[in-house]
């Protein structure tokens, strides 16, 4: 019995002191979550992760370029900057601490110190946070992979769009209808995409919008810190992408390698199409309610008149003949 009561006693003390931590805060570290340096773009948003003994629950969380955390309000000093942070998570051996709106780095401020209000002691090396310096990051060869893809499938997009848009429906099907097999092949590969004008159109504008998007934020992640940074985020991705995703590609697909490519690189357009297919799918049908059917699909009877009377100038008799059927219709302008 008498063992019984000491356990009992001993439980209900462990469970009580559990309970009755010590308040004293320990902070043993800091860690960014994107990375264990401890340094951060001024002004922009970022989330640290706080460890150590008894981290309090909730807020109470700043930086402060003061020397020591009980300094940091201190009335009437503008040399004193002080930020809240916000606390996302926090538990007994660490806290989540977000700061929205970034630290306001200077040439006077270009440190800060996390502090808590019941932390009251001189800050310490592992609660330095300092700023990032944008002309030290440096781009490996991934980022320029990356924009090179970009502007590739940007320019295959662009490209395709004109390449595919510039053979009439009436066209392709002369060239399905003639002897030549791999010609009527290739012709017929193109026919299939063409005859989804509204969709084409729409997919590929959109596939084309988002590699553009992508390549010039990769650009300007590049450009940071550079002379004339402003100016230069605007004219360099501009540039680069209207001569290599719209000029260069554009007048391509409408050359005699237009036809070439376009029917090759079939299976690259299907599976854009694929890729797209959510957004741009009902958008096109929207487009095909009130714009119809592409109006180079069909030839009116002045159309046809008028090509067979330009044929039959230069023509031999059979085809003139052909032509004097139509003598009744006024000549095209």
């Amino acid at each position: 019995m008498l063992a019984l009561r000491i356990s009992f006693t001993i439980i209900i003390h462990l469970i009580w002191s559990s309970f009755q931590a010590p308040t004293d805060i320990n902070l043993a570290g800091v860690r960014l979550d994107s990375s264990g340096d401890l340094k951060v773009n001024p002004n922009q948003s970022f989330a640290i992760r706080v460890l150590g003994n008894n981290i309090p629950r909730g807020g109470d969380f700043y930086f402060t370029t003061a020397t020591k955390c009980e300094d940091a309000y201190i009335p009437n000093n503008d040399k004193i900057s002080t930020v809240p942070a916000v606390s996302l998570h926090s538990a007994c051996s660490f806290a989540v601490l977000e700061v929205r709106d970034g630290l306001p780095f200077n040439v006077s401020t270009s440190t800060y110190h996390l502090c808590h209000k019941d932390f009251n002691a001189y800050t310490e090396e592992f609660l330095n946070i300092k700023s990032k310096d944008p002309t030290t990051e440096k781009f490996g060869l991934d980022s320029v992979i990356v924009c090179c893809f970009c502007i590739l499938m940007s320019a295959y997009a662009a490209g395709m769009t004109l390449g595919y848009m510039k053979f009439s429906i009436v066209e392709l099907n002369n060239l399905v209808n003639q002897g030549d097999a791999s010609l009527a092949k290739r012709a017929r590969r193109i026919l299939i995409v063409r005859r989804q004008s509204n969709y084409l159109v729409t997919s590929f504008s959109l596939f084309s919008s988002i590699f553009t998007v992508l390549f010039t934020t990769n650009v300007e992640k590049m450009l940071n810190g550079v002379p004339n940074e402003s100016v230069m985020k605007i004219v360099v991705p501009a540039l680069i992408s209207l001569i290599f995703a719209e000029v260069i590609p554009q007048a391509i697909c409408n050359s005699k390698f237009g036809f070439t490519l376009a029917s090759g690189l079939w299976f690259v357009s299907y599976l854009i199409f694929i890729v797209t297919f959510p957004i741009a799918y009902p958008v096109s049908c929207v487009l095909g309610r009130f714009l119809k059917r592409d109006v180079r699909e069909v030839l009116t009877e002045e159309e046809k008149t008028c090509m067979i009377q330009n044929m039959a100038k230069n023509a031999n008799e059979k085809v003139k003949s052909m032509g004097d059927g139509a003598k009744g219709v006024p000549d095209c302008a």
